[in-house]
């Protein structure tokens, strides 16, 4: 997320505070214009490292009013998945609110008592 600015130059929170509400609106639709492009891709696993994390916002659909919202059990659920999936590749934590998660690798680098495997995940940071 970054500043707004108007031609280059920083706006104060007075001078667009009238305008939130259309930022907002804007956010939405091109959080929903990704949403559309991306749901239906699919994207080969590849190995989390140490400090590579995954977050997750977490929702509920309403099927009575056919709402999507956000959900307030992210404790809960990071709890009962971390249970039921003790040998997975990634452990969940808790995020910002009860309404998200963070996966994260269970066992960073693969081993921590290998350091020429340890360095070798430097080396592909470094080449990205």
């Amino acid at each position: 997320m970054g500043y707004l600015t108007i031609n280059g130059i920083l706006m104060t929170y007075s001078e667009y505070k009238d305008q939130c509400d259309k930022y907002k609106w804007r956010g939405l639709l091109e959080f929903l214009d990704i949403h559309r492009e991306q749901k239906d891709k699919h994207r080969e696993r590849r190995d989390l490292h140490w400090g590579e994390e995954m977050e997750y916002i977490l929702f509920q659909f309403n099927e009575k009013d056919h709402k999507l919202q956000l959900t307030d059990k992210a404790f809960d659920l990071i709890h009962e998945f971390n249970d039921q999936y003790k040998e997975a590749e990634i452990s969940l934590h808790p995020e910002f609110g009860n309404w998200m998660a963070e996966a994260v690798p269970s066992q960073p680098y693969g081993a921590y008592e290998d350091l020429e495997n340890l360095l070798t995940c430097f080396e592909k940071i470094n080449t990205r």
